[in-house]
């Protein structure tokens, strides 16, 4: 699957909204928001505080829309939202299969997530290839564990028997 990075700024009338990490992430992303209204007053965060900054971080653990709110002196008010898709908690899923060649086993990783697969782990071993070649037979009925780590960061495995 091919992953394409972007970073989203929304600007609506003297407010800019932008992300400080657009990549897949498991840990939280903060909204950097900034303002440049005539007369300001107060900035309102999505969950209710008023703050008197016209720069602020407001730190999000779960995607979601976030509106943000700019008063100024006045009491007129401007509104701008942000989407952030980036967050990523779900660890990714996968099996995997052994098989033999002459003189090595191979073993196929089937992993899956919605960001895509970064890397596989094997005996301390990183792999970024799906198919794992090792130099030589493996034991019969042995079962071996394969991890597997998503674009953002999180971490699964699985088992496989040694036929």
């Amino acid at each position: 699957m091919l992953s394409v990075v972007r970073n989203v700024i929304v600007q609506a009338m003297g407010i800019t909204l932008r992300l400080d990490n657009s990549n897949p992430t498991n840990q939280a992303v903060n909204i950097l928001v900034s303002t440049n209204v005539d007369n300001f007053d107060r900035l309102m965060l999505p969950n209710g505080t008023k703050v008197p900054n016209k720069t602020y971080a407001y730190k999000v653990t779960t995607n979601g829309t976030y509106e943000f709110v700019v008063f100024n002196t006045a009491g007129s008010s401007r509104k701008a939202t942000i989407v952030v898709r980036n967050i990523d908690k779900d660890k990714p899923k996968g099996k995997c299969v052994i098989t033999h060649g002459t003189n090595e086993s191979y073993i196929t990783i089937n992993a899956t997530d919605a960001n895509g697969i970064a890397k596989y782990v094997y005996s301390g071993n990183e792999y970024t290839d799906n198919v794992i070649t090792i130099n030589h037979k493996l034991a019969t009925g042995i079962q071996i564990n394969v991890g597997f780590y998503d674009k953002a960061g999180n971490f699964g495995n699985a088992n496989c028997l040694v036929p």
